[in-house]
């Protein structure tokens, strides 16, 4: 499974109540870059849970390289967490985090 760390904006996400401003969301181009590691993994990988953010950076991407899959390319608005994300899961180092197995991915581990 993959799930985005932060929102994505599509279509949908325009129509969820309380969920007003999209520049606080992230370019569906990540989910494609996420979900292109995933299916580039040998097939021992299935069963996993990942999240898009944790899966890049392991693959060596840095804030500056996430920046641009801001929808607020300025970076003037905060990111909203996902709905089913707590803060800093599937982020190295956050304790109890969501993460997929082998080097690539970190530990797998659920809490």
């Amino acid at each position: 499974a993959l799930w985005p760390y932060t929102p994505i904006a599509t279509a949908a996400l325009r129509v969820v109540p309380g969920f007003e401003n999209v520049n606080r969301a992230r370019k569906p181009d990540i989910m494609a870059e996420a979900a292109h590691v995933i299916l580039n993994q040998p097939t021992s990988f299935t069963g996993n849970f990942c999240i898009d953010e944790r899966g890049l950076r392991d693959q060596g991407m840095t804030d500056d390289d996430l920046e641009g899959y801001r929808m607020d390319e300025s970076g003037s608005e905060e990111l909203d967490l996902d709905l089913f994300v707590e803060k800093g899961a599937g982020r190295e180092g956050s304790g109890g985090e969501m993460k997929c197995p082998r080097q690539l991915w970190g530990e797998r581990s659920v809490s």
